[in-house]
C-alpha cells in the first residue's frame, strides 16, 4: 500500500498567529482519514477531525497551531499506515503593531481607572498592554482587541501630565505613543437632594447635584455660624455624590468640593430650617370609632405637601391631611381601637418631626347579653350586659317591637352593666349603650322570645286524696329543664322539680303533685328563661 508523502506547502513560510490559521499541503498518496503530527518548539501536537479537510490524493488543508516564531515539522500518516516523511518549514515573525491615535486625544485626569480606544495596524494577536505614566514605572494594563486596527485599554490615570502606551504582539512591541493627559475640569454644585433639609442632631444623608464629580472627592461644610462642621463623601457618580453630616442649627450652610489635581468648586449655600413639630391635638383625647373622624393638629413648622405617620394598636387607613398652614393642619384619621397612638410629621424637604403621643378613648362595646335570648314578661326584668368601654355614667336606649322602652342602668364596670326593663313584647329588640363624654355609641340586636302559656289542665276538677295525681297542662312555650311552682288553698307553694316532672314538650307538661286539699289551686310553669300565666284550678 502506497505511503504518503509530503512535498510542500502553502504558504512555504507562514506567519506565527495566535489563532490555528490553514496550511495547504501538497504531496502524493494521501487518503481520508489521515491525522498528521505537528511538532514545533512548544512540543509535538496530534491533528485530525475537523482539524484536516478538502483531502484528495495530493492535498488536504491543516488548521495548523503555529502561536510561536520558528521551525516545525509535519508528519502525514493514512489511517493504519506509517507516517510520511517529516517535512520542515519556518514560522516568520509577524509585522510589529503600530499605535497611530487615542481616544479621547487629551482625557482628563481622574482617580477611577478610564477605557482608551487605541487605533492603528497590526493590533491582533496582542499579549500585553503597557502603560508608562509620568516620571513612573511601566505598568501592565488589561486590554481588549477587536480588530486589527482597533484595540482598547483600561487605565488608571490619576494625575495629568505626559504618559506612553504599548502594545505587544508576536510581531514585538509596537511603537510607545504619547498622549497627554489634562487636569480634571472644576467640579461644580447645582442643587442639593432636599432643597430645605430640618435640622437635626442626628447624621444626615443628603445628595450633591452638578457636574465633574470623581471617586475621592472631599467636601468643605460649613454651619450658620460659619463654623467648619464635619461631612463624609459617600457614593460618588460624575454628577451627584452622598454627603454625610450632622446640621443641629438652623439658618444658612455653605459646602464647597473638591477633587485632586484640581481647583475647588463654587461655594453652594442652602438653608436649614426647624423641624416640624406637633404641640397639641384637638379633642385631646379622641374616642375610638370605625368612622373616619376629624382631628385639628395644631404646631409649628408645617410644610405644604406634608405627609403624616400613624402608629396605632391595630392596623388604621392612612390618615387625610387637609388645610395646612405652617401651625395647623386638619386631619382625618380613622381611630379604630382605643389605647395608645402616635403622630409624626414629615416636611416635603425631608424633615421629621417629633412623635406625637396621645390616647384614644374606647368607645363601648357590646359582646353579649344575658340571658341571650330573654323571654317577654309583663314585670321588669334583670338583663347582664357585658363588653368593653363602658364609661362610668353611660346612657342606655332600648327599642322594642312596639317603640321605645324604659330602661335603668346598674353596677357599671368597664366591662359590664346591668340594664332592667320591661320586656312586655316577644320580638326583636335593639340595645344601645353611650358614655357620657361621646364617641360612636355600641349598638346590640337580641330576640325576646314568648313567655310560656299555660291553657288547660286534664283532669280540669281532680279529686283531693292524700297520694300523687299524675297532672296534665296543655298549651305553649315549654322548655326542657322547667319547673313548677304550685300554690294550694292555704297559701303554700309546693315546688314541682326532678323526678316529679314526669314529661315535657312544647305543648305538654305531665306531673305528679299531692292535691292533699279541696279548694282553690294554682300552677305557674317556670321555663329556664321566662314565666307562665299563674293558672286556677279547682280540687273536688
Amino acid at each position: 500500500m502506497m505511503t504518503a508523502q509530503i512535498s510542500g506547502i502553502v504558504p512555504q513560510s507562514p506567519v506565527a498567529d495566535l489563532q490555528a490559521q490553514p496550511v495547504f499541503v501538497t504531496g502524493s498518496g494521501f487518503l481520508p482519514g489521515l491525522s498528521v503530527s505537528l511538532a514545533g518548539a512548544g512540543g509535538t501536537t496530534t491533528l485530525s477531525g475537523n482539524s484536516i479537510s478538502l483531502v484528495s490524493s495530493s492535498s488536504f488543508q491543516l488548521l495548523a497551531p503555529l502561536s510561536t516564531v520558528g521551525s516545525y515539522t509535519v508528519v502525514a500518516a493514512n489511517p493504519n499506515e506509517v507516517g510520511s516523511n517529516p517535512f520542515s518549514f519556518r514560522a516568520q515573525s509577524p509585522r510589529p503593531p503600530r499605535i497611530t491615535s487615542i481616544i479621547p486625544p487629551t482625557p482628563s485626569a481622574n482617580t477611577t481607572v478610564q477605557v482608551l480606544q487605541l487605533t492603528g495596524v497590526d493590533l491582533s494577536d496582542a499579549t500585553s498592554a503597557t502603560l508608562t505614566p509620568p516620571g513612573g514605572t511601566p505598568v501592565s494594563v488589561p486590554f481588549t482587541v477587536s480588530t486589527p486596527a482597533l484595540a482598547r485599554v483600561t487605565v488608571p490615570l490619576p494625575s495629568p501630565g505626559s504618559y506612553t502606551i504599548t502594545i505587544t504582539t508576536l510581531g514585538g512591541p509596537s511603537n510607545a505613543f504619547p498622549f497627554t493627559v489634562a487636569a480634571p475640569p472644576v467640579p461644580r454644585i447645582t442643587s442639593i437632594s432636599s432643597s430645605v433639609p430640618a435640622a437635626n442632631a442626628a447624621l444626615q444623608i443628603f445628595s450633591l447635584n452638578g457636574s465633574n464629580f470623581q471617586v475621592g472627592m472631599t467636601v468643605t461644610l460649613t454651619d450658620p455660624n460659619n463654623q467648619s462642621i464635619q461631612a463624609t463623601v459617600g457614593s460618588v457618580a460624575p454628577t451627584s455624590a452622598q454627603v454625610r453630616a450632622i446640621l443641629a442649627a438652623v439658618g444658612s450652610y455653605g459646602i464647597q468640593a473638591s477633587i485632586p489635581n484640581a481647583g475647588p468648586s463654587n461655594l453652594f449655600t442652602f438653608q436649614v430650617q426647624a423641624p416640624p413639630e406637633i404641640q397639641s391635638i384637638s379633642p385631646a383625647s379622641p374616642f375610638s370609632g370605625s368612622a373616619a373622624q376629624s382631628l385639628q393638629v395644631a404646631g409649628t413648622g408645617f410644610g405644604a405637601g406634608l405627609t403624616v405617620a400613624l402608629t396605632a394598636p391595630s392596623s388604621a387607613p392612612i390618615p387625610v391631611v387637609r388645610n395646612v398652614t405652617a401651625s395647623t393642619f386638619d386631619l382625618d384619621v380613622t381611630l379604630p381601637v382605643g389605647g395608645a397612638y402616635q403622630l409624626r410629621v414629615t416636611n416635603p424637604g425631608g424633615g421629621v418631626g417629633n412623635a406625637f403621643r396621645f390616647t384614644v378613648q374606647a368607645s363601648p362595646s357590646i359582646t353579649s347579653i344575658s340571658p341571650a335570648s330573654p323571654a317577654a314578661d309583663a314585670a321588669a326584668q334583670a338583663v347582664q350586659v357585658t363588653g368593653s368601654g363602658f364609661g362610668s355614667s353611660p346612657t342606655a336606649t332600648l327599642a322594642g317591637p312596639s317603640g321605645p322602652v324604659a330602661v335603668q342602668v346598674s353596677s357599671v364596670t368597664a366591662t359590664g352593666l346591668v340594664l332592667s326593663a320591661v320586656l312586655a313584647d316577644p320580638g326583636p329588640y335593639t340595645l344601645g349603650v353611650a358614655n357620657s363624654g361621646g364617641g360612636q355609641p355600641a349598638s346590640f340586636p337580641f330576640t325576646v322570645q314568648p313567655s310560656p302559656a299555660i291553657t288547660s289542665i286534664d283532669p280540669t276538677t281532680p279529686r283531693a286524696k292524700p297520694t300523687p295525681t299524675t297532672i296534665e297542662l296543655n298549651g305553649s312555650g315549654f322548655q326542657d329543664g322547667l319547673s313548677l311552682t304550685v300554690t294550694n288553698p292555704r297559701g303554700s307553694v309546693i315546688p314541682i322539680t326532678g323526678n316529679l316532672i314526669r314529661s315535657v314538650t312544647a305543648i305538654r307538661i305531665r306531673f305528679d303533685v299531692e292535691l292533699d286539699l279541696p279548694g282553690s289551686w294554682t300552677v305557674q310553669v317556670n321555663n329556664p328563661v321566662g314565666r307562665s300565666n299563674v293558672f286556677p284550678f279547682t280540687v273536688q
